[in-house]
């Protein structure tokens, strides 16, 4: 669920930065931070193309997260582990 959100943009991107609250239904567990999205106009829509999750337990990143076409060598997401 979000709950506040922010967009700021510098040249072709848009950066959004929001507060996040997840509860134990979304996740196994409760969770909250920072979502960031990259988003650039392709093909006139506005699209994500790199998103950062900056939470308490799940911090990730995800290249395209909406271009299930896209290819990038590795993982498409990262988890941090402590």
């Amino acid at each position: 669920m979000a709950q506040a959100s922010e967009k700021f943009t510098a040249g072709p991107l848009t950066f959004t930065v929001r507060h996040e609250l997840w509860d134990g239904n979304i996740q196994d567990h409760p969770d909250q931070g920072v979502s960031i999205g990259v988003m650039a106009d392709i093909a006139g829509k506005a699209t994500t193309l790199l998103r950062f999750n900056c939470f308490d337990f799940e911090k990730s990143y995800e290249y395209g997260p909406e271009n299930p076409d896209l290819k990038v060598a590795g993982r498409r997401c990262w988890v941090a582990r402590p």
